[in-house]
């Protein structure tokens, strides 16, 4: 986490009168940290999925975090940045070859199953395979794209193209087709990349009638972990109830690496943000991992508060091939006059106006800058009192592409998914042209899957969607947009820019690297095939005499290590 989160972290918790979870002055008496036997929680409503695979919402990973472990794991290092620690993996060690792939080699510590089985390297090898697999359709499948052989298994559906693979039971190989600063923190700590069991898995395989010999349909991919309290984890915690209103870890016995941990985690649901904060007010939940709009709006009345950006960028998508947007200079007159603040405010108080493509949740190793964003600067306006001073250069960029007040803006349509997020900030958009120069745009209203069809078979003008970058790096931002990559909806094409992200994948210099990423990331908003409006930003409540609370920059949250704050003068720390 970095400088800039982590105050924001805290400012957090003092303007919600949680107290202060910093250090102590000279005249105050030294704290004692104590493990709290039970923590209770609210990540919002129930999981959509326990399968790493099929996980999606950050809640879902959240749980899954706290039930597998993968190779490495996120730790805070002295300067309070998350870096990548040991985790199921004791040692790695990485090979370069001449085609500038490199393989690493991973050396698994002795650890158990929940049910008492050995993990070993094939636990790897089946969920990384599985999590490539098209016919598992995995929201988090992009994970494995780096890993030699992944467009082959996309191409065929052969999992064993995928270069990972046990040396015995204890070695993990896997190559990957290039230089990945994010291989290791952000594949190799996640939780849709754990390991599974396969037996666990396959479970749910199709069977047969008895009687008729008739195949039964398929069960969906993620049916074997329908029941939470059967699955079979290899982290600190595994189900022990699993109701209606909340689910319970209790610490799996079997579990190796620490056990100075919570012995219980009560996961508390709660469908909607407000019901949330309703728990947390009423002392029902320690921690809430989102806060309801009303009080992101008191957060946001202080000008020195920041959201916790997320790696998630809401872009507005010009389809090129129509005939009024293959006209890059009305494609540059409409993303001019974006008021993205006013956007941003319309959608929600956490949401933050984007000033580039890569949101500002991704790092930046320059310790004069925050993150990638505050180095690289705005590429896009997100100044509302800019937009005035631009008129006139629309004006212009309008006359040039054949339009004036005898030929008047055909009118467009703009698709959106049907969600209230949306639906506000389409409004924001038409409002936006309407007011620069009269511009009439339908606005329309889709189911996700509905959307992703058309975007998919190019049957749009205007759309929007919203991007959640496979890893927290920037190249995870732009690859998308390589010609001829499978989620290139926008059909972009640009030889300069797809050589910048080829010296990318294969760059040793992390300078170098980086100047590319910049060069990339401008170059694309200057062809404007999309525009940025927002990053996802979120918020969360942790009572003031809790610490050691892990976030993630994707939003997911660990609890192993959370202690509870006490006093001398504290009932509990005397003893009584």
């Amino acid at each position: 986490m970095k400088r800039c989160q982590r105050a924001a972290a805290i400012l957090l918790i003092i303007v919600l009168n949680l107290g202060s979870l910093t250090g102590c002055r000279k005249n105050q008496p030294q704290k004692t940290l104590l493990v709290p036997e039970t923590l209770s929680v609210c990540l919002g409503s129930a999981p959509d999925s326990l399968d790493p695979a099929c996980a999606a919402e950050s809640r879902d990973l959240t749980v899954i975090s706290n039930l597998y472990e993968n190779l490495m794991k996120l730790a805070e290092d002295e300067s309070g940045n998350l870096t990548p620690v040991f985790a199921m993996a004791r040692s790695y060690e990485d090979e370069k070859h001449i085609d500038g792939s490199v393989t690493y080699t991973f050396r698994l510590r002795n650890a158990k199953w929940s049910d008492g089985s050995s993990v070993v390297a094939d636990d790897f090898v089946f969920a990384w395979q599985r999590l490539a697999d098209p016919a598992v359709n995995s929201p988090n499948s992009q994970l494995m794209s780096m890993i030699k052989g992944y467009d082959e298994v996309q191409a065929t559906g052969d999992v064993s193209k995928l270069q990972v693979s046990a040396k015995n039971s204890s070695t993990l190989v896997v190559t990957i087709t290039g230089t990945c600063e994010w291989f290791l923190t952000d594949v190799c700590t996640a939780p849709a990349a754990s390991p599974l069991r396969r037996a666990v898995v396959e479970s749910t395989a199709e069977v047969t009638d008895a009687d008729s010999s008739v195949p039964v349909p398929a069960a969906p991919a993620d049916a074997w972990a329908s029941d939470p309290t059967k699955l079979v984890t290899n982290g600190p915690y595994c189900v022990g109830e699993s109701g209606t209103h909340s689910i319970t870890l209790v610490r799996n016995e079997r579990y190796s690496g620490s056990e100075d941990i919570p012995e219980t985690i009560r996961i508390v649901y709660a469908s909607t943000p407000e019901d949330g904060w309703d728990l947390y007010q009423s002392g029902m939940v320690d921690f809430l991992a989102e806060l309801p709009e009303s009080q992101l709006q008191l957060l946001a009345e202080d000008p020195a508060w920041e959201p916790l950006a997320l790696p998630t960028t809401c872009l507005l998508l010009f389809n090129t091939n129509q005939d009024v947007l293959s006209d890059p200079l009305v494609r540059q007159a409409l993303h001019t006059v974006i008021d993205r603040t006013a956007v941003s405010a319309a959608v929600n108080a956490a949401c933050i106006p984007a000033g580039g493509l890569v949101s500002s949740s991704v790092p930046d190793p320059d310790e004069d800058a925050a993150n990638f964003r505050q180095h690289g600067g705005d590429l896009v306006n997100c100044d509302p009192s800019v937009l005035s001073a631009n008129l006139r250069s629309i004006q212009q960029l309008l006359e040039e592409a054949g339009f004036d007040a005898d030929i008047p803006f055909p009118a467009m349509e703009l698709l959106y998914p049907a969600l209230p997020q949306y639906a506000a900030a389409a409004q924001q958009l038409a409002a936006c042209w309407a007011a620069a120069f009269h511009l009439e745009v339908q606005l329309t209203a889709m189911e996700p899957s509905s959307l992703d069809a058309a975007l998919a078979s190019g049957q749009y003008m205007l759309a929007l969607m919203e991007y959640t970058a496979p890893a927290n790096d920037a190249q995870s931002f732009l690859q998308n947009w390589v010609t001829g990559h499978p989620n290139n909806v926008i059909s972009y094409s640009n030889t300069a820019f797809d050589t910048l992200l080829a010296v990318i994948h294969s760059a040793s210099d992390d300078n170098a690297r980086r100047g590319c990423l910049h060069d990339a990331e401008s170059l694309l908003l200057e062809d404007v095939p999309l525009t940025p409006l927002y990053f996802a930003g979120t918020a969360y409540a942790l009572r003031d005499d809790l610490t050691g609370l892990l976030r993630d920059a994707r939003g997911t949250f660990r609890f192993t290590d959370i202690q509870q704050i006490l006093l001398p003068e504290s009932p509990a720390a005397s003893g009584s």
